[in-house]
């Protein structure tokens, strides 16, 4: 499921916060040994977006991936989790 929220988004530059929240999965495959392990993620965003025109807008940003339940052998929440950046083009009537 993804939340989103734009502050003021008839504004030329203006903010968005998004919150991700969702499961996972992992797997892993060592010649015939195959491993499996299923996790939750929350990943809240903050995006700078610009309307580029009516129809075009650009989005730079960052996020925080938090993952927990992770069991799988050689693998942590940790492996999954940290920081991200993010960019995106986005068409359409807004």
């Amino acid at each position: 499921m993804e939340l989103q929220y734009i502050h003021r988004p008839a504004k030329v530059a203006h903010l968005t916060a998004i919150l991700l929240m969702g499961g996972g999965n992992a797997r892993y495959q060592d010649g015939t040994t195959y491993t499996s392990d299923q996790f939750f993620i929350v990943e809240p965003a903050a995006l700078l977006a610009v309307n580029l025109t009516r129809t075009v807008h650009f989005n730079v940003g960052a996020s925080w991936r938090l993952v927990s339940g992770v069991t799988m052998p050689g693998l942590t929440a940790g492996d999954l989790s940290g920081l991200s950046g993010l960019w995106s083009v986005e068409f359409g009537h807004f």
